[in-house]
């Protein structure tokens, strides 16, 4: 009971902060400007996750 009061809270306090900001970027008439960082991110699943398993200090990590 208590941590989907919890999670309520956060959400409601979530949505009440986003209302509240004012963009300050003037997205019509400046260039945005970024990285795709698409592929760097994705592990793919026949890859072997040995440097991860020793970061994390396990022996075996389970993915699904």
């Amino acid at each position: 009971m208590v941590p989907s009061i919890l999670r309520s809270a956060i959400a409601l306090s979530a949505v009440s902060l986003a209302s509240a900001v004012s963009p300050g970027f003037p997205y019509g008439s400046e260039k945005v400007r970024g990285v795709n960082l698409g592929g760097w991110l994705v592990l793919e699943p026949g890859l072997r996750l040995r440097c991860l398993t020793t970061l994390l200090g396990r022996t075996r990590l389970f993915l699904q």
